[in-house]
């Protein structure tokens, strides 16, 4: 294995080489909703600020389903959503990791520099899915030229792109996924140790996130279908409790992955060689 210096600031020289583990996946899932249950109150208190927002978030976006909403109030949501879900994930990832390993102790400053990183994972994403995007809707729109007959490719070729756009988004988060812990509690990761550090194991924390946000992912499913289209019909109260109820979801989901993402990260951490290993507060992570 190839030497690792670090520095005093925690920063390191040298990509390190793969983590000579295999992830548990359900263990991390497991873990992490475990360690929302045994600090059920400090994770509440963690998430009131984000929960609010999401809150207002929900209630925007089911009043556009209606179309009450316009693009102004739309576009404020979205960015509010953000701050929400940076916020909610580097509280929880700063409460999960031990305060002896924070190695800077201004949380603001910590915080900053997550969003920073979020800004700029949102930006390469960003791009790639924008080239991918590009790239595979000009080789259907010619393949449909190529063989009108191809009524199967018409029917799934959308489909299909979108579901590979979305496989990119969750891949590249899991390459990088090492800094943001390591930044929530002041360590310096960077972007590019993180993605040799994970590779071997991209595909088991793109199934952890999976796992993760599976209840999200069903309960706001089955919150949006129940949600009428109608305005004549959709009343206040149903958009409250719609809104408060997906919220709350959310903010389970956040939870979890922020948790999924604190355990990889120890996971990490305790294979580079100099590094000393971290003790998280995550039930069935060793």
């Amino acid at each position: 294995m190839c030497e690792v210096s670090q520095s005093s600031t925690g920063s390191y020289d040298q990509p390190p080489q793969p983590i000579p583990v295999k992830l548990p996946v359900f263990a991390i899932v497991a873990g992490a909703y475990e360690a929302m249950y045994d600090d059920c109150f400090a994770f509440l208190k963690l998430a009131a600020i984000p929960f609010g927002l999401l809150v207002y978030i929900s209630v925007i976006e089911l009043l556009a389903e209606t179309g009450q909403v316009v693009g102004g109030a739309l576009a404020v949501s979205i960015l509010l959503e953000f701050t929400a879900v940076v916020l909610l994930s580097f509280l929880w990832c700063r409460r999960l990791l031990p305060p002896a390993e924070r190695r800077h102790p201004s949380a603001l400053r910590c915080f900053l520099w997550y969003l920073l990183c979020g800004l700029f994972l949102y930006l390469i994403v960003a791009a790639l899915l924008f080239v991918w995007m590009f790239a595979a809707v000009s080789v259907w729109l010619w393949l449909i030229e190529l063989v009108p007959a191809a009524s199967v490719l018409v029917q799934i070729g959308p489909a299909l792109i979108s579901v590979l756009g979305i496989a990119l988004v969750f891949f590249m988060t899991a390459r990088f996924l090492p800094v943001f812990p390591g930044v929530a509690i002041g360590t310096s990761v960077t972007f590019r140790a993180a993605w040799f550090a994970m590779e071997g194991n991209a595909w088991r924390v793109m199934a952890a996130f999976l796992f993760a946000a599976a209840p999200v992912m069903l309960i706001t499913l089955l919150l949006l279908s129940l949600v009428p289209t109608d305005v004549a019909v959709v009343s206040s109260l149903a958009i409250g409790v719609n809104a408060f109820t997906q919220a709350a979801v959310w903010v389970v989901g956040l939870g979890a992955s922020a948790g999924v993402a604190a355990a990889v990260f120890q996971s990490v951490r305790e294979h580079l060689p100099g590094a000393r290993p971290l003790q998280l507060k995550l039930p069935g992570i060793t």
